[in-house]
């Protein structure tokens, strides 16, 4: 079993050399990454080398036993022309989370927390990877109009890579240059790279996580965030909020209208009993959806149906 595209080309290789049953789980895929990537295509060839991608994900797809989407977005994809793939080889199970892990704490717990980590203040928490599709500048751009309802609101950047690049630390400067262009640059704090014993209680302490991704083909922080019991927003430029109920489990919202994303942070932040109905609701939805117990059943049925 197989996950992403480089693995999915060794996956091919292994599963028929041992002539065992291989299945693939692209994640993310390079039609739909190269489609929503904006800037020169020459350039945008030069750094991603989506012909070769995608072509080898045509291959790995054909040579594969099943293919695995982890949303209907993405089993859509497959199944049209930009892939071919036969219905007979394609299914849809979602990632998974550590349920062992990821749960909500007691009111008395997070404040613990809020105080362990200097948090005063409605804390707005995003985390990931520094890169452009992630939407960290379209949040940033949000805080002017959260802020001018809420001066003592706060936003986490956790961007920060355990060893950056030159181009990871040269995003981070353009993040900080933006802060301090829009006036808001003493409302942001930039994370360095979140230890993964902390990342669970960094989401129990925030009072907002915003998933404000340009486009995500699932959006795995946030299902640890609702997991958490964080209110949470998501983008619906991806495979997440399809599979969630808006104003019950969370809010979705196209982070493309830095205010309209700003509005959105804002009704949690000002409205309490919202906050309360999503992050009661939010974490029973993926505790029911998304558990490693739940998704490895999933699996093994497929696995099964597939050798009856």
């Amino acid at each position: 079993n197989s996950h992403y595209w480089d693995a999915g080309l060794a996956g091919v290789a292994l599963g028929e050399s041992f002539d065992v049953p291989h299945f693939f789980t692209p994640h993310s895929l390079g039609v739909w990454k190269r489609n929503q990537t904006v800037g020169d295509p020459a350039e945008l060839e030069l750094l991603f080398n989506f012909r070769r991608r995608i072509a080898d994900e045509r291959e790995i797809c054909r040579r594969s036993d099943l293919v695995l989407a982890t949303t209907d977005d993405q089993r859509k994809l497959l199944d049209s022309s930009a892939y071919s793939l036969p219905r007979r080889k394609l299914r849809v199970i979602p990632p998974g989370y550590d349920d062992m892990r990821f749960f909500p704490v007691a009111a008395s717990t997070r404040d613990m927390l809020r105080r362990r980590f200097q948090y005063a203040g409605p804390v707005l928490y995003a985390l990931g990877r520094i890169a452009e599709n992630k939407g960290y500048d379209l949040l940033v751009a949000a805080m002017p109009t959260i802020v001018s309802r809420r001066p003592d609101a706060r936003l986490v950047l956790a961007v920060g890579a355990s060893s950056p690049t030159p181009a990871e630390r040269a995003a981070v400067s353009r993040l900080r240059q933006s802060a301090e262009e829009l006036g808001v640059a003493e409302h942001i704090q930039f994370a360095d790279h979140i230890a993964d014993d902390e990342l669970a209680d960094r989401y129990r302490a925030a009072d907002v996580f915003v998933l404000s991704s340009r486009y995500e083909p699932f959006g795995m922080t946030a299902v640890e965030a609702m997991a958490c019991g964080t209110p949470t927003v998501v983008t619906n430029q991806g495979g997440l909020w399809r599979n969630l109920t808006w104003g019950r489990d969370a809010l979705a919202v196209d982070p493309r209208d830095p205010e309209a994303l700003g509005h959105t942070v804002l009704q949690i932040i000002e409205y309490g009993e919202l906050a309360r109905r999503l992050s009661r609701y939010g974490s029973e939805a993926v505790r029911k959806r998304f558990t490693w117990t739940a998704i490895a059943a999933q699996l093994l049925r497929v696995a099964g149906e597939h050798n009856a």
